[in-house]
């Protein structure tokens, strides 16, 4: 499997795993700190982007902005929101505002795989038809 993923989380222990969990899947992984950096290097980078994995906590900015930015800049980049709180209120409305999915801290490894594996999967189906 090949790809680029977004991850925004401000815990480099969790940047730090992801990035070894996407690595064993053959996929690029862009790992970043901050809700600022993550919107700037997004809209320099976000065509080559397939899949942000977006931790709702950021202590400069806060996720559903993030959120917000990214979907307005390429509404085909699924997002999948990631949060130590579980699924709450503001979770729940990105989701039905087209988040793709989320995963709860702590994660399960084979959660995360089989998250990436899907999204990167219709990405890839969608640039093909394209």
């Amino acid at each position: 499997m090949n790809g680029t993923v977004l991850v925004v989380d401000d815990t480099e222990s969790i940047r730090v795993l992801l990035a070894g969990v996407l690595a064993g899947l053959n996929c690029h992984c862009d790992a970043l700190g901050s809700g600022e950096e993550a919107v700037a290097w997004f809209d320099a980078n976000h065509s080559r982007i397939d899949l942000v994995i977006l931790d709702l906590s950021l202590p400069d900015r806060d996720g559903a902005s993030v959120f917000t930015h990214l979907r307005q800049r390429d509404p085909s980049v699924p997002v999948v929101l990631m949060s130590g709180h579980g699924e709450n209120e503001t979770a729940q409305r990105l989701r039905r505002h087209g988040a793709a999915g989320f995963l709860p801290k702590p994660f399960a490894i084979d959660t995360v795989r089989e998250t990436v594996r899907h999204w990167i999967k219709i990405r890839t189906n969608r640039a093909i038809r394209r």
